[in-house]
């Protein structure tokens, strides 16, 4: 535990369940940042449950949100150190967003990339090929 963690309002476990307490001071700013990376699991009065996705994160990183800052931001709002899994997760769920996009043009779907070892990697495989 963090040693302010009394003026920190969230309590993030390993396998990606965040609990928002809703009687913090700085509830409104952590429910807002949650509501952009984390999809809701319930939300009685005292403490709100949320879980972090790969849709959810995937979203988040749709609207502007970087990795890092979903870290950082995480981290000064969490009660405890982030667990390690949390930082992994994270990277894993983010950092592909938007190296490749499917294209319609004449009817047809292509794929685009400025990445060449992407594209690559996508023309081994028969079905993206065609």
């Amino acid at each position: 535990v963090k040693p302010d963690h009394a003026a920190r309002p969230l309590w993030v476990c390993p396998d990606g369940r965040i609990f928002l307490e809703s009687f913090s001071a700085v509830y409104k700013a952590a429910y807002d940042f949650l509501i952009a990376i984390a999809e809701p699991v319930c939300r009685p009065e005292v403490m709100h449950e949320y879980k972090l996705t790969p849709h959810s994160l995937y979203a988040a990183v749709s609207v502007g949100l970087d990795t890092d800052t979903i870290l950082t931001v995480l981290n000064r709002l969490s009660k405890t150190q982030l667990p390690p899994a949390i930082g992994v997760y994270v990277r894993q769920c983010t950092t592909n967003y938007g190296k490749v996009k499917m294209v319609l043009q004449h009817n047809k779907f292509f794929v685009e990339s400025a990445n060449p070892k992407i594209l690559q990697f996508l023309l081994q495989d028969d079905i993206v090929r065609r």
